[in-house]
């Protein structure tokens, strides 16, 4: 079928017809089940994959227009996002639609999560759409590395994560330390998440002796309740048989040294005030980590500086593939959750950078195509939090993929659709 024009390409009755779409992370699941989606509809589909080439050419060969073309957009993204995309226009001269699909999903709890896990999921999960997007807007673009703000927001995060196994306490009563440490929480992105990891850790403790910390964190019900005589019950809790015990913190704390500091700077409170246990949850994870100095970074220091060829000149669009997640978080997986709630925000960034020529939009799917070796308990699980009692189907992922991209969505831009069976509103 030959290619129709731009302006065919926009025709209500026939906008599909001869259209060009990029589906990355098309080799498997929800990926799979929307390139199948869009070809039905009358898309050409290029298939990205980075898994089984014979499991790849075997779906193309199942549709009448499509071809296979593999890249691995976990390493050397820019360059790799430059000849996928050169392979699809080499191939069709055009592309109207690209659907950032790909991504990974695993359990990180915040104990154990290494960098190179951190990595993965960032990459795949953020900065390749990113920069696959940044390559269809121009070929002309300067280059501009995402890398330079992963290696910043890394430092914090893993910084901290080395504390977990160093001796805590030296370290941070020196008041240097404790200055340099507050100045990378307070300007950098990764770091709210392992402070949290840090209170995990064996000394945590002793990290929480800064008289910094004490002076931000005192609470006056906690400092009546550490003035009790019974300061040994406070301990044991129910918060410190979650959270203390774990890490033998409470041998520490019911050392008479440590008893003696505790008393006297009052930090005890951090320990076992849940109000506290709060502050730091949201103040340290959610208002830094989401925060405006995150939104100013993606807006002004990456958001691609020209808009040309491939997608302006056919006036397509872009729909990248998020998660409730993005949303609202659930343990263990906070990294991928992290990874998803940037998305969400590059989406919206991209959909103001390149108004009015490209429209920038997202679905945010729920439970739908499981991995073949998932557990059917944990599959019933998600189903039973789902309102409409089961998990999508990969037809109605696709097809708000495809409303998202048609005529009907002409008027929507930075938004989204939520085919998550009502699971969005019941997490």
């Amino acid at each position: 079928m030959a290619s129709r024009s731009p302006q065919e390409c926009n025709d209500v009755l026939a906008w599909t017809a001869g259209c060009v779409a990029l589906v990355t992370g098309a080799g498997i699941r929800l990926g799979k089940a929307i390139a199948a989606s869009l070809h039905t509809s009358g898309y050409k589909v290029a298939v990205h994959y980075n898994g089984s080439k014979d499991e790849a050419i075997a779906f193309t060969a199942e549709l009448n227009s499509a071809f296979a073309v593999h890249a691995d957009l976990s390493t050397s993204i820019v360059e790799t996002s430059r000849r996928l995309v050169a392979a699809v226009v080499d191939k069709w001269g055009r592309l109207d639609l690209l659907v950032n699909s790909a991504a990974i999903y695993y359990a990180t709890p915040i104990a154990d999560t290494t960098e190179e896990q951190w990595d993965n999921l960032m990459n795949l999960n953020t900065k390749a759409p990113y920069f696959v997007t940044q390559v269809l807007l121009s070929s002309l673009v300067t280059q501009v590395l995402l890398s330079s703000l992963m290696n910043l927001n890394k430092a914090p995060y893993f910084v901290i994560q080395v504390l977990l196994s160093s001796h805590v306490t030296q370290v941070l009563l020196s008041s240097l330390v404790t200055q340099v440490l507050l100045s990378s929480l307070m300007n950098l992105n990764k770091a709210p998440y392992f402070v949290i990891q840090v209170l995990l850790s064996s000394h945590v403790t002793q990290v929480l002796l800064s008289s910094l910390v004490t002076r931000v964190l005192l609470s006056s019900l906690v400092t009546q309740v550490l003035l009790r005589s019974h300061v040994t019950q406070v301990l044991l809790s129910s918060l410190v048989t979650r959270v203390l015990l774990r890490s033998l913190v409470t041998q520490v704390l019911l050392s008479s040294l440590v008893t003696q500091v505790l008393l006297r700077s009052h930090v005890t409170q951090v320990l076992l005030s849940s109000l506290v246990t709060r502050v730091l949850l949201r103040t340290l994870v959610t208002q830094v980590l989401l925060s405006s100095l995150v939104t100013r970074v993606l807006l002004r220091s990456l958001v691609t500086q020209a808009a040309a060829p491939h997608l302006k000149e056919t006036r397509g669009s872009v729909v990248n593939v998020a998660d409730i997640l993005g949303e609202r978080p659930n343990a263990p997986f906070n990294v991928y959750c992290i990874s998803k709630a940037t998305m969400i925000m590059i989406t919206k960034s991209l959909a103001l950078e390149l108004a009015p020529d490209v429209r920038v939009n997202y679905v945010n799917p729920g439970a739908s195509i499981f991995p073949d070796d998932y557990d059917e308990k944990l599959k019933q699980i998600w189903k039973s939090r789902t309102p409409l009692g089961r998990a999508g189907s990969g037809k109605e992922v696709g097809d708000s993929v495809l409303f998202l991209a048609s005529p009907s969505a002409s008027f929507m831009t930075g938004a989204a659709v939520t085919p998550s069976g009502g699971r969005s509103i019941a997490l």
